[in-house]
């Protein structure tokens, strides 16, 4: 059944006091919003401090959360898809946004005070936006980490001698998630995610790493 017809089926169980019917619509349609609701965490931006974003280690993370907040407390009034679909974002923003303000606070709270006073004609600095700004730069550094990481990768690819490896390990790289990598090689997700230990499992063996 398509996105527009489980709401359909969604409303109609609501407006008739359906509960085990709209339960199982809603929850279909919350876990098909999955790279929807991942591509807004991905793309977030905090208002007012663009340069600070979902670190790519968190963005699966911040996903389900989303999932999960939409999934218990959204509530739809309308009927349509559209209806849905932008309520799934705006969940999903807020989401993010709550995720960015913990951080920043739990940053803040190790700066000590929130604003400090300096000597001469400096005028009073938030300490909170010094911690915007170590918040950003620390996620810099982590971005840089793992973009050098994703080329050693890279480096190391072709010495694998799975040629199914590779390919599950190629398509992770560029942002292909298990269900869809599966489609795309005409795997099942559980021999996709299997490749993937294993591949991974032979880099680190490559680079004299056997931690777990």
């Amino acid at each position: 059944m398509s996105d527009e017809g489980l709401v359909r089926v969604f409303a109609r169980a609501r407006d008739e006091g359906d509960r085990s019917r709209g339960t199982a619509a809603w929850e279909l349609l919350v876990v098909r919003s999955h790279d929807r609701v991942r591509a807004v965490v991905k793309a977030f931006r905090f208002p007012g401090h663009p340069s600070v974003t979902i670190p790519r280690d968190e963005v699966d993370d911040v996903t389900q959360d989303a999932l999960l907040r939409v999934l218990r407390k959204l509530t739809l009034r309308g009927s349509s898809i559209g209806e849905f679909r932008a309520a799934v974002v705006t969940v999903a923003r807020f989401q993010c946004q709550d995720h960015c303000r913990a951080a920043m606070s739990r940053d803040k709270l190790l700066a000590g005070s929130i604003e400090e006073t300096y000597a001469g004609d400096e005028a009073p600095v938030s300490r909170f936006d010094a911690a915007l700004g170590r918040l950003a730069g620390a996620r810099r550094e982590r971005e840089e980490a793992a973009r050098d990481e994703l080329d050693l990768l890279r480096e190391l690819l072709p010495k694998l001698t799975s040629d199914d490896q590779r390919a599950v390990l190629r398509m992770t790289m560029e942002g292909y998630n298990s269900r869809e990598t599966a489609e795309k090689l005409g795997l099942t997700p559980a021999n996709v995610d299997q490749l993937r230990k294993r591949g991974i499992d032979n880099l680190r063996r490559m680079l004299g790493d056997d931690a777990p």
